[in-house]
């Protein structure tokens, strides 16, 4: 349910409306003069700088308040050739693109910091991927789960229908590990490891899921690893935000809201895990992709080092001049829908699906 604005928080939109407005100036002006760019071309520059302030003016009760709601969005979809909403379980809802009975399905987390809903962009990048695999002999379905938004729910009410997502495909679809590939955006990126985590070692407050085997995959673009708010806060630890659609900005109030009060822990905090705890995720390989303008590439960096050392089958790849979730960003903010990130993931998924169609468990 959307948030009932104060008058107060419907006033305040127009000085963040007048600070937006600025920011696209100021970033027209210094993208002129500025070379070499932050970002590809100086529309992509402007747009970065819009949507960077955009999110960083608007509270997350404001922006919830003027987004649609993930089913509002996919009901919202014409050039889908199917589509079906079912419920997952633990109040959480699943939207099909493509008939459940594909041999192989790709469950998708959105992010927007756990607090915003998904948008077409996801959904135009999702159908993208079905579509790449269609034309490569192999039919792919893919199922984004709609889970409660932070702060009418907070951790881990998400993980917990995360997991109810991934246990649906598993017993009502009647499909095997193998055939399932977990993928992720941000926070959704976030709860990929952390599904991950729990059919390894079961989280104490959500049911167990015994799974036969490992996952045929996982993908997460610029996946939300660490909560600590410190560390977004340490300009050393940041890059170059100017390139970056996110600031330092908004990891207090969304990773706060996420948490509701609780702690942080290895669900929550993959980055911070012991190796053992990484080298464990019952997956059979994983990649792992960000912009070379993410504002924590430090922390991705840092987070890819650990699973290369405790994880053999694990990929990171970093789009240069790119955004934070750059494939979807890209989209949702109407640029160029090529990405050396989507590129990647493309190239990644269709191998990973042609191994599942013949059944190969090495390699990847």
């Amino acid at each position: 349910m959307k948030p009932i604005l104060t008058l107060w928080e419907k006033l305040a939109f127009f000085p963040a409306s007048c600070s937006i407005v600025s920011a696209g100036v100021k970033a027209l002006l210094i993208g002129f003069l500025k070379t070499p760019k932050p970002a590809r071309s100086l529309l992509v520059y402007v747009k970065y700088a819009i949507s960077r302030e955009f999110l960083s003016q608007l509270s997350i009760r404001q922006l919830q308040a003027i987004s649609p709601s993930t089913a509002e969005v996919y009901a919202s979809l014409t050039d889908l050739d199917s589509k079906q909403s079912v419920s997952l379980g633990a109040g959480a809802i699943g939207h099909w693109i493509g008939p459940s009975e594909a041999r192989s399905v790709l469950l998708w987390f959105h992010g927007g910091g756990f607090a915003l809903p998904a948008s077409h962009g996801h959904f135009a990048f999702l159908n993208g991927l079905r579509e790449k695999a269609r034309q490569s002999g192999t039919e792919l379905s893919v199922l984004v789960l709609e889970y409660t938004l932070a702060p009418t729910a907070a951790y881990p009410t998400q993980l917990r229908q995360a997991v109810s997502c991934l246990r649906y495909v598993l017993h009502d679809t009647g499909h095997q590990p193998a055939d399932v590939i977990l993928g992720g955006d941000s926070a959704g990126g976030n709860l990929v490891f952390g599904v991950l985590s729990h059919l390894s070692q079961p989280h104490p407050h959500i049911e167990p899921l015994p799974v036969k085997g490992n996952l045929g995959g996982a993908v997460a673009i610029a996946p939300w690893v660490s909560l600590d708010t410190e560390v977004a806060a340490d300009s050393s630890n940041v890059a170059d935000d100017r390139g970056d659609i996110v600031s330092a900005r908004v990891a207090k109030p969304w990773a706060t809201a996420y948490l509701g009060g609780t702690r942080q822990d290895y669900y929550t905090d993959i980055a911070s895990a012991p190796g053992d705890w990484c080298h464990g995720l019952p997956v059979h390989c994983v990649l792992v992709t960000a912009g070379a303008n993410e504002l924590l590439l430090g922390t991705l960096r840092t987070f890819a080092a650990k699973m290369r050392e405790n994880f053999k089958r694990f990929e990171f790849y970093i789009g240069e001049g790119e955004c934070h979730v750059a494939p979807i960003a890209h989209l949702t903010m109407d640029l160029d829908s090529k990405t050396e990130q989507g590129d990647r993931i493309e190239t990644w998924l269709i191998h990973v699906l042609s191994r599942i169609q013949h059944g190969i468990q090495k390699g990847c």
